[in-house]
């Protein structure tokens, strides 16, 4: 019988992988301002439960929000 085989977790689209936390934090102001609607939405929801599984997908639209405005490949105005 052989070993059962060993899970490994999902690995992250390239696109987060590169983003460290120097980029984040300079830019942290326009992605606040970008993505204010999603992170109410994530606020509200944590005030509903503690349970942090409670609000995964309203999380997720935070980091979305957050890898689309940083996406180098993203088009730039102008």
């Amino acid at each position: 019988m052989a070993p059962p085989a060993k899970e490994t977790a999902p690995k992250a689209p390239a696109s987060t992988e590169a983003v460290t936390s120097a980029p984040l934090m300079s830019a942290a102001f326009f992605i606040g301002e970008a993505c204010a609607a999603q992170n109410a939405a994530f606020m509200a929801c944590k005030d509903e439960s503690r349970d942090p599984s409670h609000c995964l997908e309203q999380g997720k639209a935070v980091t979305a929000c957050a890898v689309e405005l940083y996406d180098p490949a993203r088009p730039r105005p102008g």
